[in-house]
C-alpha cells in the first residue's frame, strides 16, 4: 500500500479514539462533593456563681496592679537617681532631695502593700463556704481597690516631680 491511502484511513480513526477518549473521560469525573456548612461554634455564656464573679473581679483589679510593679521599680530608680545627682543650687538642694524621698517612699508603701495583699490573699480566706466566702472576696475586692489606687496616687506624684 502506498502511504497516501493509508493517511485519509488513519485521520478518521485518530479522530474517533480522541472523542471516545474524551466521552470516558468525562464518564469518569466524579461530581465535586456538596459544600459542607461550616457553622461557627459559639460559646455558650458560662454563669457564673456570685462567688466566682467576685474572685474573678479582684483577680482584674489584681492584674492591672501588677502591671504597674515594674513602673513602680522604674520611677523608684530615677528617684534613687536623682537624689544622688540633685543640680539644684544649695538652698533648694535639701528641699528637693526631701521630695524625691517622700515620692521614693509613697512608692515604696504601694508596692508594700501589693505584696501584702499578694502573700495574704486566700490564705484568710481558706475554708471559708457560701456567705462567708462572698462577704471575704467583698472586701478583699474593696482592699485591692485601695492598693490599687494608691499605686495609682504614688505613680503620678513620682511622674510630676521627675517632670514625665
Amino acid at each position: 500500500m502506498e502511504k497516501k491511502n493509508l493517511l485519509p484511513l488513519f485521520l478518521p480513526a485518530l479522530l474517533c479514539l480522541m472523542l471516545m477518549s474524551c466521552d470516558q473521560k468525562q464518564e469518569n469525573v466524579a461530581e465535586p462533593p456538596p459544600p459542607v456548612e461550616v457553622v461557627p461554634e459559639v460559646p455558650v455564656p458560662e454563669v457564673l456563681s456570685e462567688e466566682e464573679a467576685l474572685y474573678n473581679e479582684v483577680m482584674v483589679i489584681h492584674d492591672d496592679a501588677m502591671a504597674k510593679m515594674g513602673e513602680i521599680r522604674r520611677l523608684s530608680q530615677q528617684l534613687k537617681d536623682s537624689i544622688e545627682n540633685t543640680n539644684a543650687n544649695p538652698m533648694e538642694q535639701e528641699e528637693m532631695i526631701n521630695i524625691y524621698r517622700n515620692r521614693l517612699k509613697e512608692l515604696k508603701d504601694a508596692d508594700g502593700a501589693m505584696r501584702v495583699w499578694m502573700r495574704q490573699f486566700g490564705k484568710e480566706g481558706e475554708g471559708l463556704e457560701g456567705e462567708e466566702r462572698i462577704n471575704y472576696l467583698k472586701e478583699e475586692k474593696a482592699v485591692m481597690q485601695e492598693v490599687a489606687r494608691q499605686m495609682d496616687a504614688a505613680i503620678a506624684e513620682a511622674r510630676k516631680v521627675l517632670k514625665e
